[in-house]
């Protein structure tokens, strides 16, 4: 599992060559695509779902999330760099995982694609807000007092 996150067609949509907003659209473009192929929800997902608990398969999820999760932590943390923010990037590299992995779940039961895609296209929002948000704020202007005579 951990090997099919850190393969070939995962480092040309993780390429530190792209933006950080690009490498997300481009990987939110390859779940929307799989999804709208089979709609059989995300494989890792489903696995966790039905054998994360179990000891002969925990260890690879846990180890093939792990994976997926170090690749948006590092798109996080580039971001928030490159805008100034103080944002905690792994915890929202996980959140973004969480957020992409329940999008897979809801469509993969309720079918309803064009809220599926609308689910997608508010993830990098949501992301350039959380960024946004823990950026430091510039000082506001103070409007000089005003003198009476």
């Amino acid at each position: 599992l951990a090997k099919a996150l850190n393969g070939p067609a995962f480092d040309e949509i993780f390429s530190h060559a792209k933006s950080p907003l690009q490498r997300l659209n481009d990987y939110l473009a390859v779940v929307r695509e799989r999804r709208h192929a089979d709609n059989c929800g995300d494989a890792l997902a489903n696995l966790a779902a039905e054998l994360g608990h179990v000891e002969r398969f925990s260890d690879r999820i846990r180890r093939a999330y792990a994976a997926l999760i170090d690749r948006f932590e590092s798109l996080v943390t580039e971001y928030a760099l490159e805008t100034g923010s103080t944002a905690d990037a792994r915890p929202v590299a996980r959140a973004l995982v969480a957020q992409i992995d329940g999008a897979c779940l809801l469509f993969k039961v309720d079918g309803d694609q064009p809220a599926f895609d609308a689910s997608l296209a508010a993830i990098a929002p949501a992301l350039t807000a959380v960024i946004r948000a823990s950026s430091p704020q510039p000082e506001q202007a103070r409007p000089s007092p005003i003198r009476r005579p």
